[in-house]
């Protein structure tokens, strides 16, 4: 008797735990998707790619140049916008420390780069390193011989040229010695103001080029040479500089001689030239939006990196700033 009643008892815990088995199967189901919903709830579950994940890398030609300075603000300040990182390089005008700064980037598998080149011919180089890597590459304001970049968002430096000579040409009545400072040999931006500059002002007949020589886009190179410039010869009506630094440093040495009587202009409208020319200390300068030019790159590089397709070239225009019309952009480096 006690033996069956064992068995009983047996069979009858066994059937217990087999139906609770089975109605368990489906709440393990129904907990795991409760979780997954509370997760989601709680934001917990691990976030898709997005925004936040992208890195974009500047390649920066020299940030010792004002202008430059000031792309790298747009930049950054796009990258605040858009919610995204930014990483800034400063090439100091190196080739070879500017292509280094490419293969640290590249190595480290950022999602786009963009191109301050120090170089034309040089920095093509770094173009090349892009598309192997599969990344992204927008040029920004400075072209380079390769064309296989992703994007250019810039001006147009040969507009700059051609402005800077027409207006020139116009103070004074289409005659005069003039002295030309260039920026960095080699640069896009260089060799595009000069092209400017000989599609206007060096093709009149009137004009008489005394000397044109680089001052590597540097202020106080600019005013040495002007110093030698202005011992060697008493007649020059006119010093065109390739940006506003070297305009600057033209003007300095101009005001230092007591020569009030030489137009001296620029390129860039940076915060100095335009309360020069507020002043009636420097003649001119053609605004060109660095801000502006930096916003665009990163928010090209952004685009690129995301998988969307934008224009290849994207520019942007220059202003000619004169005493009239400076009081318009005193305001644009704040």
């Amino acid at each position: 008797m006690k033996r069956n009643l064992i068995i009983v008892l047996a069979a009858a815990l066994v059937l217990m735990l087999s139906g609770c088995q089975k109605s368990g199967e489906p709440q393990d189901n129904t907990s795991s998707e409760q979780t997954e919903g509370q997760a989601k709830e709680d934001g917990k579950e691990e976030t898709e790619p997005g925004a936040q994940d992208i890195v974009v890398a500047a390649l920066m030609n020299n940030l010792a140049d004002t202008n430059t300075a000031t792309n790298a603000k747009g930049i950054e300040q796009k990258g605040e916008e858009l919610g995204i990182k930014v990483i800034i390089n400063d090439g100091k005008n190196d080739l070879n420390a500017q292509i280094s700064q490419a293969e640290d980037m590249i190595s480290q598998e950022v999602d786009a780069i963009i191109l301050h080149a120090i170089s034309s011919e040089g920095s093509s180089v770094i173009v090349d390193k892009c598309n192997d890597a599969g990344i992204p590459c927008v040029i920004m304001n400075l072209s380079v011989e390769s064309e296989d970049y992703s994007a250019y968002v810039g001006v147009n430096d040969v507009f700059a040229g051609e402005m800077q000579g027409e207006h020139v040409t116009e103070l004074l009545d289409g005659k005069g010695n003039i002295c030309i400072l260039e920026g960095e040999l080699g640069t896009g931006a260089t060799i595009k103001r000069d092209e400017g500059l000989d599609n206007t002002i060096l093709k009149e007949s009137g004009f008489t080029l005394l000397e044109r020589q680089t001052a590597n886009w540097s202020r106080a190179t600019a005013m040495s040479m002007t110093e030698d410039w202005l011992t060697q010869y008493d007649d020059i009506d006119a010093i065109l500089c390739h940006n506003d630094d070297m305009a600057m440093g033209a003007m300095l040495a101009c005001e230092a001689a007591g020569r009030d009587d030489i137009i001296v202009c620029g390129v860039d409208a940076i915060s100095d030239a335009l309360e020069a020319i507020s002043e009636g200390r420097l003649d001119f300068t053609i605004f060109q939006d660095a801000m502006a030019i930096g916003g665009g790159s990163c928010e090209a590089a952004y685009k690129l990196a995301a998988g969307e397709d934008i224009e290849k070239e994207n520019y942007i225009d220059f202003t000619l700033v004169t005493k009239e019309n400076v009081e318009d952009f005193m305001s644009i480096n704040e």
